[in-house]
């Protein structure tokens, strides 16, 4: 087959670096007041947002030239180096807030379970096109990476982390269908699994606590999370227009998280429903250009790759999107490109450069049957 590397898709370009600038400008926003109050200094989550980029358009640059299936070659390398990290981080991380998610290396913390959502995808994309024979043969086919998805939960779970660990579960869940796993042999672990997540909230108390408050809301608002509440506070004094960049109140430690997790909001007060119209607008074409790319991949393995990156930021972009409306419980996963966090920020820009240089790749329709 013969393959273009001239070309590559200029609009998921466009959208990335578009998120990436608009994402700056509201870290800057949503953390001024609170890094003046805490630090001293209103422009620090600014320059460490600004450092993270840096590197992370380096990664994105490189990722974007080295051909995708070099990554397909050492897939189980980087899964054994990911699983050292998530074991080192449960000895040595550094702790905030009860959990210990970070390792430090020098003056820049990084989560290793942000890199265990873009190896997930690599490994199992390079895994069933391997194994595209055995995809319905649960001992010789399965079994590893249901064994390998279970050990990569587990150790995040440690940390402990479990809406990452959930966000990664399902992530390796739907690399399965797209593999062309039969349904029959998702619903068995997938079971499984739910009834593992019903019995790590019933363990800790928060978690049920946090769970119990969702549902309450729906019959009454008083009864649901503070944060919850802030945030769909926020979201509706912006009106249609929105207060203006910059003049948000309820950043002014009214909102926990106002720069990381919840930033969404923010965007809803300071730009209106204009502005958050608009965010989702941006991920939505994202989506259907990456999916766009993984239907024209040149091989099984850049296909899945492609689709699976595709899921990975679109994904996490709803579900931060579902949390900061009130549509789903309080999880901690981050706005792509958006919300503050270096390791998010690295990982999500190292993957659309994957997924862009797989877009160079052909130009071909190219269609793969389920197995």
């Amino acid at each position: 087959m013969k393959k273009n590397y001239s070309r590559f898709d200029v609009i998921l370009l466009f959208l990335t670096l578009t998120l990436l600038g608009f994402g700056i400008l509201m870290v800057y926003s949503a953390s001024a007041i609170i890094a003046e109050t805490r630090f001293g200094d209103h422009t620090l989550f600014l320059k460490k947002q600004f450092l993270w980029a840096i590197l992370g358009l380096v990664m994105f640059y490189l990722s974007s030239r080295i051909d995708c299936h070099f990554w397909q070659k050492y897939s189980r390398l980087l899964v054994l180096l990911t699983a050292i990290l998530l074991i080192l981080v449960l000895f040595i991380g550094k702790s905030v807030g009860g959990a210990q998610r970070w390792l430090r290396f020098g003056f820049l913390n990084f989560q290793p379970s942000e890199l265990a959502k873009i190896v997930t995808i690599i490994f199992f994309a390079d895994y069933f096109d391997r194994k595209r024979s055995k995809v319905n043969n649960f001992k010789k086919g399965l079994l590893v990476p249901y064994l390998l998805l279970g050990l990569l939960c587990a150790l995040i779970l440690l940390q402990p982390d479990f809406g990452t660990s959930i966000f990664i579960g399902l992530l390796g869940i739907v690399m399965f269908f797209l593999s062309g796993v039969k349904i029959k042999y998702l619903l068995g672990p997938t079971f499984l699994g739910l009834v593992f997540c019903v019995f790590a909230v019933h363990h800790k108390s928060y978690r049920w606590v946090r769970i119990l408050s969702f549902f309450q809301s729906f019959i009454d608002f008083e009864k649901a999370s503070y944060q919850t509440k802030q945030a769909l506070y926020a979201l509706g004094s912006g009106g249609i227009k929105g207060v203006g960049l910059g003049r948000g109140h309820l950043k002014l430690l009214y909102l926990p998280e106002a720069h990381t997790d919840f930033i969404f909001p923010i965007i809803g007060e300071e730009l209106g429903l204009l502005g958050t119209l608009g965010v989702i607008f941006l991920f939505i074409i994202f989506a259907w250009r990456g999916w766009r790319v993984s239907l024209r991949a040149p091989t099984f393995f850049s296909h899945l790759l492609s689709a699976g990156i595709t899921f990975y930021i679109f994904s996490q972009a709803l579900v931060n999107i579902g949390v900061s409306c009130g549509y789903l419980p309080t999880k901690g996963l981050p706005l792509p490109f958006i919300s503050f966090g270096g390791s998010s920020l690295l990982c999500s820009l190292f993957a659309v450069g994957v997924l862009l240089n797989i877009s160079r790749q052909t130009k071909e329709s190219i269609s793969y049957k389920r197995y």
